[in-house]
């Protein structure tokens, strides 16, 4: 199950819903709704708001694998985003698996597409749930 603004690739066998901000549902209620029909994975398009962070992080706490995006400048500030959000530090910890963090490059054929994957150590978990800034997180990531 998906929720997308909007939705730019139909996948077969996955249910797609796409968000309109005029529109009745918003992804927060979408999120709702979608825990209603007990999915494996939940796949958000854009975290960008309170209600939608604790819907993803309650469906996560409850079993979920939720795949998520979020505007952050290196995986390491994605928990902060999310604590800014409205989650509670002590609630994020544990939560998160892995971020992975896009950039699109100028080459000298045109664009590629930078990626980094981090995945969260239990040091990095204990940090997450003391509010640590991504100073403390990079640091936590490079000594493991």
């Amino acid at each position: 199950m998906t929720l997308e603004q909007p939705i730019e690739y139909r996948v077969n066998g996955v249910r797609q819903t796409e968000i309109h901000e005029a529109g009745v549902i918003n992804f927060a209620d979408g999120v709702r709704s979608m825990l209603r029909h007990d999915p494996d994975v939940i796949l958000i398009g854009e975290i960008r708001d309170e209600d939608t962070a604790k819907m993803a992080l309650r469906a996560s706490m409850t079993g979920h694998l939720v795949l998520a995006t979020i505007h952050a400048s290196c995986p390491f500030v994605a928990p902060a985003r999310l604590i800014d959000l409205g989650i509670a530090p002590n609630l994020l910890a544990g939560q998160i698996l892995a971020v992975v963090c896009q950039e699109l490059v100028r080459t000298e054929e045109g664009r590629s597409a930078k990626a980094e994957i981090v995945e969260f150590s239990e040091e990095m978990h204990l940090l997450v749930g003391d509010g640590a800034n991504s100073a403390k997180l990079k640091i936590a990531h490079l000594s493991t």
